[in-house]
């Protein structure tokens, strides 16, 4: 394992956060004076329980350093104050963790309801939205590497497996569902995959995305780490691919100081290997310029096939309205086929790009088990970043 460094994007002025080369065993159990404890509900954001955070004072009654990991979490905290979100001047490494999973979740919850649709989708937005399991397998690949201090493929299988059993799981695609059972009855994580040309889906390039702040794909040992933890699922090398371009273009905004633009989908397109997934990204950058997303889609396809889905989510993040997430997404879903993979990868990229800020109030409100959900994510980000400076 690699040291990650943390770059801060252009226009901001804050010094790198660094989290230090140590064992990843160590992060399940932070050491010094000032430890990070698991957080609890009543740390979380204001939009995940509705409640206006006031102004966070030391015991002096003056505004505590702004450095430590108790400025950091007050940070956290404020990135909504009196229910209106408030872009942030210097995105922080957990700001955008979050913002990752938990944009994927939006963009889950709003295409679930029109997958399999053909496009254009008339898009609704649903008065309750509800995750499958594009963002289940996400926090469990969350869980997974909080409690084991890394992306241990066995440990992911456990995990998956854990929320397989206690039925936590909905709208599983074939793949995926083999894989689980062949788990459950005590098959080997390794051998569990599936294999032919119906394993090349989406199933594990939309569960992905946290590996993209404990693995560096310029490193070979993280690259096969990340190849062996796809074959839980899927033991197809464009499965595998799709997921990396999905890691790559993670971050590409949110570790190399990359933005949501035209560079992101030429810089994942020139660190894949050849592959149909590289070649569908190459031929949407050629022709971006010569239509319409949903035009794009109904040339190239948005089905379940990764070689068609992963490129297009790339496409979307690097090319929509930016900052206005709904709207990004909502040209996402009209694109029809597999909607709720599509418009969750997109979410995890402009998330992780733009964090908290990025999510649309309105949504937040609507999202059932936000609070589960944000959990999740917030103790995944305190336990990647426990050791940063």
């Amino acid at each position: 394992m690699v040291a990650i460094r943390f770059e801060p994007n252009r226009r901001s002025t804050a010094q790198p956060h660094r989290i230090q080369n140590v064992p990843w065993r160590h992060l399940a159990k932070p050491r010094g004076r000032n430890p990070v404890p698991r957080v609890a509900a009543r740390q979380l954001p204001s939009w995940a329980n509705r409640r206006h955070v006031g102004s966070q004072r030391s015991a002096t009654g003056s505004n505590g350093p702004d450095r430590g990991p108790a400025a950091r979490r007050r940070r956290l905290r404020h990135s909504v104050t009196g229910g209106i979100r408030k872009r942030m001047a210097v995105i922080t490494p957990e700001d955008r963790i979050i913002g990752c999973i938990v944009g994927g979740a939006l963009g889950d919850a709003l295409g679930g309801p029109h997958e399999g649709q053909a496009a254009p989708v008339d898009f609704e937005l649903p008065p309750i939205m509800r995750i499958s399991d594009d963002t289940q397998l996400t926090l469990a690949t969350c869980e997974a590497v909080t409690m084991s201090g890394g992306a241990e493929p066995a440990a992911i299988a456990d995990r998956l497996l854990h929320w397989f059993r206690q039925r936590r799981i909905s709208g599983l695609g074939s793949s995926t569902l083999k894989a689980l059972r062949d788990l459950d009855v005590g098959a080997h994580w390794a051998l569990s995959g599936a294999r032919g040309e119906r394993a090349a889906g989406n199933g594990a390039a939309m569960r992905a995305a946290p590996l993209a702040f404990v693995l560096d794909p310029a490193n070979d040992g993280d690259r096969r780490q990340l190849r062996d933890v796809c074959r839980i699922t899927h033991h197809h090398d464009e499965a595998y691919l799709g997921a990396l371009a999905i890691v790559l273009a993670i971050r590409h905004v949110a570790f190399d100081g990359g933005h949501l633009d035209q560079v992101l989908p030429q810089a994942v397109y020139q660190r894949l290997p050849d592959s149909r997934v590289r070649d569908q990204l190459g031929t949407l950058i050629d022709t971006a310029d010569f239509g319409t997303l949903l035009e794009l889609a109904a040339r190239h396809g948005s089905s379940g096939f990764v070689a068609e889905t992963v490129p297009l989510a790339i496409l979307a993040a690097a090319t929509g309205t930016g900052t206005d997430l709904l709207n990004t997404l909502r040209e996402v879903v009209k694109c029809g086929g597999d909607t709720d993979t599509l418009a969750s990868m997109t979410g995890q990229i402009i998330g992780a790009a733009c964090g908290q800020a990025v999510l649309p109030n309105q949504l937040l409100d609507a999202l059932e088990q936000r609070m589960e959900i944000l959990e999740v994510a917030c103790h995944f980000a305190e336990q990647v970043t426990a050791f940063d400076n």
